[in-house]
């Protein structure tokens, strides 16, 4: 079974003494030979066809508010307008499902309910991170992870799962990594498309792209949107080349 992710954080070396910043309007950079394919995704095609598309994204209350406060800030709704922009001809909507720092039980439960309320044809699922700042058992985490893409396919729908986040402040406060490979691992046993944000935001913190550590507000916004117009890049590049 093949995994459906290039995992970027370790296969370039930082730039020394430069900035490889990229400019508002170019694409992500990503390593050589980074690829995202997604696979069929059969109930988004259905949707399309039928004109009528519903995006759950699985998200933790800060980005809920984010979202509702500026859309230029989240990469749920910036692929919306990636998506809109590609499909004129089909009604697209967004439902924000803020459980991502849910505990397992509490989760799943809010997970179903969102299912059932929504009944979405493309999921989105970032999880690792609130479970790394809880230092949650890995174990569960597995079952967790399971369990939530069981319950996405069982609803008909097609779900693609992204790795937590990266930042240097970040990898200092809590262990990410085995959270980021049981997403990995979960996804490859599953079957479902991964996009590695971990590691492409390492690579852009790694070769000056971002500074994912800027200290002053404005600065950090400025970041914020470009990794986020970043991810919602990639991920509907995926999701039309599946749809083409």
């Amino acid at each position: 079974m093949k995994r459906r992710v290039f995992l970027a954080s370790a296969m370039a070396p930082a730039l020394l003494g430069r900035s490889r910043r990229a400019g508002a309007n170019e694409a992500a950079p990503v390593p050589d030979g980074f690829g995202f394919v997604t696979g069929p995704l059969d109930a988004v095609k259905a949707a399309v066809r039928k004109k009528s598309l519903v995006l759950m994204a699985v998200v933790g209350p800060y980005l809920s508010a984010e979202a509702a406060r500026d859309p230029t800030m989240t990469y749920p709704t910036l692929l919306l307008t990636r998506l809109r922009g590609a499909w004129p001809g089909v009604t697209i909507r967004l439902a924000l499902l803020p459980i991502a720092r849910a505990e397992a039980v509490e989760f799943e439960r809010d997970l179903l309910n969102g299912l059932s309320q929504n009944m979405p044809s493309l999921v989105l699922w970032g999880p690792g991170g609130p479970a790394a700042a809880r230092g949650d058992d890995l174990t569960s985490f597995h079952a967790q992870v399971s369990s939530g893409i069981k319950a996405v396919q069982s609803s008909g729908a097609d779900i693609i799962l992204l790795t937590p986040q990266f930042a240097p402040m970040l990898a200092r406060l809590m262990d990410l990594p085995p959270y980021r490979e049981i997403v990995l691992q979960e996804a490859q046993d599953a079957n479902v498309p991964v996009l590695d944000r971990y590691g492409l935001m390492h690579y852009w913190s790694d070769n000056a792209f971002l500074d994912f550590d800027a200290s002053t507000q404005t600065a950090q916004a400025a970041v914020a949107r470009q990794a986020n117009g970043w991810l919602a890049d990639l991920l509907a590049s995926g999701i039309t080349r599946a749809i083409a």
